[in-house]
C-alpha cells in the first residue's frame, strides 16, 4: 500500500518535470531563432542578405537602408533617400523597423538570460532532452511556418506585418523604392534562410549538449 502511495505522489511529479523540460525545450527554441533573426537584423548580416539578393545598381541604396534599421544611432538617412527617393510613409516604416528590432534585441537577451539560467539547475540528462526539444520545436516551427509560406506567401507576408506594424503603416504602391530596394524575392529567400539557419543552430545546440552529457545523438529517448 505504501509502494502504491509512493508511485500515485511520483507520478503527478514526473508529469510536472516532463511539462518543465517541455516549457524550456521550447522557450530554447524560442533562443535559436532569436539569436538567427538578430544575426539577421545585424549591419553584417543585413550585408550578406544585400549583397547576395539585391539587385547591384541599388545595393549601396539597400545596404544605407539596412544600417539606418540596425544602428540608427549612430547612422542617419542621406537626403537624397529622405527627400524625393522615400516618401514619407516608407521613412515612417523604417522608423517602425528600427524600434521592433531594438525590442527584439532586449526580448532575445532576457529569453537568453532566463533559459540559461533554468538550464543551470537541470542535471546533464535534462539538458540534453531540452536540447533535443529545441531542436524538434525549431524544425516544426520552421517546417509548418515555410509550409505556410510556400501555400500563401502574400498571406503569410501580410499576416506577419498586421501582428508587428500599424495598419496601413506599411502598404505602399508597386512603384515604391523601397518594394524596389527589397522586393519580395528578397524576403522569401532571407525567411527560407533563416529557417535553415535556426534549424542548423538548434541542432547544433542539441548536439553540444549531448555530447556533454555523455549521452547518443539521435531522435528517440537520451542513451547513455
Amino acid at each position: 500500500m505504501a509502494q502504491g502511495l509512493s508511485n500515485k505522489v511520483r507520478e503527478p511529479a514526473a508529469f510536472l518535470g516532463f511539462l518543465w523540460r517541455l516549457l524550456l525545450g521550447a522557450l530554447g527554441a524560442l533562443v535559436c531563432v532569436a539569436a538567427v533573426l538578430a544575426f539577421a537584423f545585424s549591419k553584417a548580416g543585413s550585408r550578406i542578405a544585400s549583397f547576395s539578393l539585391v539587385e547591384p545598381i541599388l545595393l549601396n541604396d539597400a545596404n544605407i537602408v539596412a544600417d539606418y534599421v540596425c544602428d540608427g544611432d549612430g547612422v542617419r538617412l542621406p537626403s537624397h533617400l529622405r527627400v524625393g527617393t522615400l516618401s514619407s510613409g516608407e521613412v515612417s516604416h523604417l522608423t517602425d523597423v528600427q524600434q521592433i528590432v531594438v525590442v527584439g534585441r532586449r526580448v532575445s537577451f532576457a529569453l537568453f538570460f532566463i533559459f540559461a539560467i533554468s538550464l543551470g539547475f537541470c542535471s546533464k540528462r535534462s539538458r540534453a532532452w531540452v536540447a533535443r526539444a529545441s531542436f524538434v520545436v525549431s524544425v516544426a516551427f520552421g517546417g509548418g511556418f515555410a509550409a505556410l509560406g510556400c501555400l500563401n506567401w502574400r498571406g503569410s507576408f501580410i499576416l506577419v506585418h498586421l501582428a508587428l506594424f500599424r495598419e496601413g503603416s506599411w502598404q505602399f504602391t508597386s512603384d515604391a523604392y523601397l518594394l524596389q530596394l527589397f522586393p519580395a524575392r528578397f524576403w522569401a529567400l532571407t525567411a527560407l534562410s533563416v529557417i535553415v539557419a535556426e534549424s542548423v543552430v538548434s541542432w547544433s545546440f542539441w548536439r553540444c549538449l549531448s555530447a556533454l552529457a555523455g549521452h547518443r545523438v539521435y531522435l528517440g529517448k537520451v542513451r547513455p
